[in-house]
């Protein structure tokens, strides 16, 4: 894996470098320094311990919260290269058939979904940034269930002033 994303980071790196030098109306864009963000956010998120840390700190927010769970942290089975959390038992959110079977109220998974989204940014300023179907299950419980914690978002105090 680390070779083939080095391998495509220098591919994006001489494409970027490329485009800078050959097309004068994309230098604006700044192609390098893009590619240059890119490359220092995926280097961060191949450290799993980060999401591991998103995930602890999500779970502390949301601790107790009757509409929506986050997976609980083994840290003494976690490390840069591994990541163990708690087994995750639902319904994809993208299996509409499936929600419509089990007798899920439709309706009332999209008011939780969005609530605590709201909650997430609103509430906490901080905030799951990857929330696609792929990333939510729907518990037993009916409580949405989200996965996959390596893209999260913060909100800073000047634009946090709820």
């Amino acid at each position: 894996m680390k070779r083939i994303l080095k391998r495509t980071l220098d591919f994006l790196f001489w494409l970027a470098n490329l485009i800078e030098k050959r097309v004068p109306k994309a230098k604006r864009l700044k192609p390098l320094q893009v590619i240059k963000t890119f490359a220092d956010s995926v280097k961060l998120e191949m450290d799993l311990r980060f999401e591991a840390a998103a995930i602890s700190e999500m779970l502390q927010n949301f601790e107790g919260d009757d509409e929506f769970r986050v997976p609980k942290i083994y840290w003494d089975k976690t490390a840069r290269k591994v990541l163990t959390t708690e087994w995750i038992e639902g319904v994809s959110i993208y299996d509409i058939e499936e929600l419509k079977k089990k007798k899920f109220d439709l309706e009332e998974l999209a008011r939780k979904l969005a609530s605590s989204m709201f909650r997430m940014v609103l509430r906490d300023g901080f905030f799951h940034a990857d929330l696609h179907p792929g990333n939510l299950f729907v518990d037993k419980d009916e409580k949405i269930v989200a996965v996959d914690f390596g893209i999260t978002g913060r909100l800073d105090k000047k634009h946090n002033s709820f």
